[in-house]
């Protein structure tokens, strides 16, 4: 029988979690759940045990935003031919150092849930650059962590790695997609007018005061300037969904956005200002029942 690359790679998937090992430290990665629905995110666990019989450190082993995690897409036969690798917008609030330190023969647990991460991301393809994607789309997957840690100083029980996971398999089903209705819709654009009118003088003293500051082109999309104000102002979470987007047609061409961060629910105001950037607020809002 003729084993192709590809099968191999299959067989390897079948297993919910897989490991990877070196002469300090071994890694096995497992997937909280081996399906998941198009709009949500993958959840895993790494494990590292130490096979020394001394102490390791593993300094800042939380900052999983500094790996190369890769989701590859599995097509048939020919098995492997996209790999999506996650690309972190890292800005805004700092991240504490969470800094670990493993006895001889111990393990220790990461848990990592991208539907609630420390930066926001998007998933860039190896075969077409200039494409990102919030979420994946349907369908067969191999995952793969290279983790890699970078100490502030040299000491043989500091673990730097890279180390590679082996595959682990993943299936992205499509979401189950629920159209607002009429009274649903009226309630969110009711809360935009609400804030538009209270918030938004005339006068323009609304936009006194500091703002978190965008520096993307006046040509950026609406999706990656809401990630980025999410991602650069303290709301308590990076895990959005948008409701409703509205471009006013005014002057300064704004764009008004009924959104939820986290648990609770924002109007996002923003618009570009030449040689700046863009200025965004968000007002915390509540939707009436």
């Amino acid at each position: 029988m003729r084993v192709f690359p590809s099968m191999i790679a299959l067989l390897i998937a079948l297993v919910s979690g897989s490991a990877a090992g070196s002469d300090q430290v071994s890694i096995i990665a497992r997937l909280k759940s081996a399906t998941i629905a198009s709009d949500r995110q993958p959840a895993f666990c790494l494990s590292f045990k130490n096979l020394t019989k001394d102490y390791l450190n593993l300094y800042n082993v939380g900052a999983y935003w500094k790996w190369k995690i890769e989701f590859v897409r599995v097509m048939g036969r020919s098995a492997l031919r996209q790999a999506w690798q996650l690309q972190f917008d890292v800005a805004g609030a700092y991240v504490p150092i969470k800094h670990e330190q493993m006895a001889a023969g111990s393990q220790y647990v990461l848990d990592v849930d991208l539907n609630d991460p420390s930066y926001t991301f998007v998933y860039a393809p190896s075969l077409d650059v200039k494409k990102r994607v919030r979420h994946l789309d349907p369908g067969k997957y191999l995952m793969k962590v290279t983790v890699s840690l970078e100490p502030p100083f040299a000491d043989p029980h500091e673990w730097t790695g890279p180390l590679e996971t082996e595959l682990v398999k993943l299936v992205v089903v499509p979401a189950k997609v629920e159209t607002p209705s009429k009274a649903i819709l009226a309630k969110w654009n009711a809360t935009l007018d609400k804030v538009l009118k209270d918030k938004l003088d005339p006068h323009g003293l609304w936009e006194n005061g500091m703002f978190a500051k965008i520096e993307l082109p006046s040509t950026a999309t609406s999706d990656d300037v809401i990630s980025a104000a999410v991602n650069r102002n303290i709301l308590g979470s990076k895990a959005y969904s948008v409701n409703l987007v509205r471009e006013l047609k005014d002057e300064q061409r704004k764009t008004a956005v009924l959104m939820r961060v986290g648990k609770t629910e924002y109007v996002l105001i923003d618009y570009y200002i030449a040689n700046i950037g863009w200025w965004s607020r968000f007002y915390e809002v509540k939707i009436d029942q």
